[in-house]
């Protein structure tokens, strides 16, 4: 027990020595929390720079566009004299959607003939293609509903039945969790796990490389004892970097945390430890203390589109699906979100049995390369 207090506590003041102590990158995933808070602070795509080609120049085009100019989700920056100069705003980026109405618009309404709209988007970036096709599907419909309601009053029918005739369907929107449909709540919790594994990378990944290499303590010292002691000032110091980053999304981005907190502080703790588990991997098969921190950045960094938290995972076929299944982020992400949104993960022990699994696997792998290769430095001492 005293050699294993020894190694914690030696390992706890390195955390805080040096003129930058590596303490200071557990402040990873609070920063990354404000920072792509910042930019997700919108929560919706808003202000879609619009071009107008109107060739009817009616009183009904010009209803039609009010309804493009009345909505918070368009800015509509151009009106275009042809199509070609349409087209060429689009190319040159200087707008994201292209709506041209066709001369006769007017004229096939009133003569109960449907309306084409040309419509053009900028798929290049399908954040704005698509908020845009949602936007504008909304936009039509409650223009032609308005529209038709306006033409049955004409024949003397009352306003509600009026409605009620044009529009005989009425689907009753409720969206459970995530109301919004903000990308906060969506992608903040992801990226504070993301953050979270890239300042444990930093301080970790070094670790058994360097005992390995500089054969500090000879085999005076077991090699799980030097690995279990070595790791716990990092899961305390992750675990509390974790628990200020939730109070960070919390009183900061709004982001509800509707479980219970003691289930999102355990699941944490399981992911450090998976994390811890992964890491001792790659330091154990380093030669040195710099390639323990390059070569994780290739498994890791790829973690936000292999985790299921930006591309569902049911979506993922052959080498996706298996390369997800390896990564702690996996099951802590969705998880997260689910506990944080929703009040409940119902795979959440399943997720849990999965950490530990994957922090076992790769830890005990580590220990086993690790202990050779002390053997091995010590017999060529």
């Amino acid at each position: 027990m005293r050699k294993f207090l020894e190694i914690v506590r030696y390992e706890h003041h390195a955390l805080w020595r040096r003129p930058f102590p590596a303490a200071l990158f557990f402040l990873t995933p609070l920063l990354f929390c404000i920072f792509f808070g910042m930019i997700y602070k919108e929560n919706t795509v808003r202000h879609i720079p619009v071009v107008i080609y109107d060739q009817d120049q009616s009183n009904l085009s010009r209803s039609f566009i009010k309804v493009y100019r009345d909505s918070d989700r368009f800015d509509i920056k151009f009106y275009a004299d042809t199509q070609e100069q349409m087209t060429e705003l689009l190319s040159d980026g200087k707008v994201q959607v292209g709506l041209g109405i066709p001369a006769d618009f007017s004229e096939q309404i009133k003569s109960g003939r449907s309306a084409d709209i040309i419509l053009l988007l900028n798929s290049a970036n399908n954040i704005f293609a698509n908020s845009a096709l949602v936007s504008i599907q909304e936009n039509n419909r409650t223009f032609s509903v308005g529209l038709a309601q306006k033409l049955v009053e004409g024949l003397g029918v009352l306003p509600n039945a009026a409605l009620n005739m044009v529009y005989p369907v009425h689907i009753g929107v409720r969206l459970l969790n995530n109301p919004t449909t903000g990308y906060t709540p969506f992608m903040l919790p992801g990226i504070v796990l993301n953050g979270l594994q890239i300042a444990l990378l930093v301080t970790v990944t070094p670790l058994l490389s360097a005992l390995c290499r500089r054969n500090i303590y000879g085999l005076d010292y077991s090699s799980l004892l030097l690995m279990t002691a070595k790791a716990i000032p990092y899961w305390f110091l992750g675990l509390i970097s974790y628990a200020v980053s939730l109070a960070g999304l919390t009183y900061l981005w709004a982001v509800p945390i509707r479980a219970q907190m003691w289930k999102l502080l355990l699941l944490g703790g399981f992911f450090i430890f998976a994390v811890i588990g992964v890491l001792y991997l790659f330091s154990a098969i380093s030669p040195d203390e710099t390639f323990a921190v390059q070569l994780p950045l290739l498994y890791i960094m790829p973690g936000l589109l292999f985790s299921g938290l930006s591309w569902p995972l049911l979506s993922m076929r052959g080498f996706s699906k298996w390369f997800s299944s390896t990564m702690p982020i996996t099951y802590a992400g969705d998880c997260m979100r689910d506990l944080m949104l929703a009040g409940y993960c119902p795979d959440f022990s399943y997720n849990l049995r999965m950490l530990l699994i994957v922090g076992i696997t790769a830890g005990s792998i580590a220990w086993c390369i690790f202990t050779l290769r002390r053997y091995i430095s010590n017999k060529t001492v």
